[in-house]
């Protein structure tokens, strides 16, 4: 069940709060349902997809399109199948347009998504794209960020791509000693001096692209404080506002079909997640 009302009215409040070059993104791996992605679409809600069902589906939502600051790649999940990148890459209708940047970990997996590309290229006969690329930042140490994405940039280039940014998961600390208090001041300033040296492709800004914000006090917090600062200085900024959007205004119907007691404190409870309750 979903109260298309009440999210409008929390997008409406949020994007007041945004600068507007701040593009909202929903991640369509939460909930795929056709009338609730095309509501987004017309909003100006980015669309985040990991699968190539989450792709085929909003594709569909936005009467086809390819992509252009409405769909973006869930930089939140790294490893994906190949025909996921086939599909985002490689079918688009028009071929002149931009790629959509893929989120990556390490230079070994931009090198992996490049063969898988260069090897079905061959055997369609179709030009090899530019491919696009952002790093995510989470698996690596915060004193290594800059190193990394210079290495990054220098590889892009040698296999004629481009790394045009970063994506970084809010919350999830990179530093052992920090603690859940202060994880998330340590990430955005830490990013604030990355953003500010930024090694890419002359005369472009980086894109950056944070996930995974569960509250709106989370994004009011330091999270606000470092867009308003920074989004001049930036090609892009992307806020994840999945949960944002549908905490308060969605219900999932589902039928119990099974329920095991594993101890006097816990159990698990088994729904039917056939198709009409999804």
């Amino acid at each position: 069940m979903l109260d298309f009302s009440a999210i409008v009215q929390t997008h409406t409040e949020w994007r007041k709060k945004l600068p507007r070059s701040v593009q909202m993104v929903y991640s369509a791996r939460h909930n795929c349902n056709m009338s609730l992605l095309k509501l987004l679409h017309r909003l100006g809600v980015g669309l985040r997809t990991a699968t190539k069902y989450d792709l085929a589906a909003v594709r569909e939502a936005c009467s086809g399109s390819n992509g252009g600051g409405i769909i973006w790649d869930d930089t939140s999940i790294i490893v994906k199948p190949n025909s996921f990148h086939r599909k985002l890459v490689l079918n688009t209708i028009d071929e002149s347009a931009e790629p959509v940047p893929i989120a990556v970990g390490s230079i070994g997996e931009m090198k992996r998504i490049h063969d898988q590309l260069v090897r079905i290229c061959k055997r369609r006969k179709q030009r090899m794209p530019n491919a696009r690329f952002l790093l995510k930042l989470n698996d690596i140490d915060i004193k290594d960020w800059k190193v990394e994405q210079i290495r990054m940039h220098e590889g892009a280039l040698e296999l004629s791509h481009e790394l045009v940014g970063v994506a970084m998961e809010l919350g999830k600390a990179n530093n052992a000693n920090s603690t859940e208090k202060d994880d998330d001041f340590i990430l955005v300033d830490a990013l604030s001096d990355l953003v500010e040296n930024w090694v890419g492709p002359p005369n472009k800004a980086p894109q950056v692209h944070l996930t995974n914000p569960i509250t709106s006090i989370e994004i009011n917090g330091n999270v606000l404080k470092w867009i308003e600062n920074h989004y001049k200085s930036c090609d892009v900024i992307t806020i994840d506002v999945s949960r944002l959007l549908i905490a308060n205004a969605a219900a999932l119907c589902a039928r119990i079909i099974g329920v095991k007691n594993n101890d006097e404190n816990s159990q698990h409870i088994y729904i039917d997640r056939s198709e009409e309750h999804t």
